[in-house]
């Protein structure tokens, strides 16, 4: 049995991109997937990269909180990538961070 989900924005005016997957098997997990993709695409983001010294115990999903020189905001860590060579080792974070 499959399930697919319509994602419509806004006010029902704007069409999103239908979620297929085989995971979701019964109507309340279409309609968990459906309200969490809509969450997830509430608002206009950009994707940040940071250099940070290394920083074990980062997740992906993780919400973090960034200090720079256009003040401080929050954001969704979606990538997460370590460095090392002998002198220093350095985390790189790709950010979800939403414009407000």
């Amino acid at each position: 049995m499959t399930i697919s989900v319509e994602i419509y924005r806004g006010a029902g005016e704007r069409r999103g991109d239908d979620v297929i997957d085989p995971l979701i098997g019964s109507m309340a997990c279409a309609i968990a997937r459906g309200r969490a993709e809509m969450d997830a695409r509430a608002h206009q983001r950009s994707r940040v990269t940071l250099q940070i010294p290394h920083r074990p115990g980062l997740r992906l999903g993780q919400l973090v909180q960034i200090a720079d020189a256009a003040g401080v905001w929050v954001g969704r860590i979606i990538g997460i990538h370590h460095q090392a060579d002998p002198v220093k080792i350095m985390t790189q974070l790709v950010i979800d961070k939403p414009y407000v």
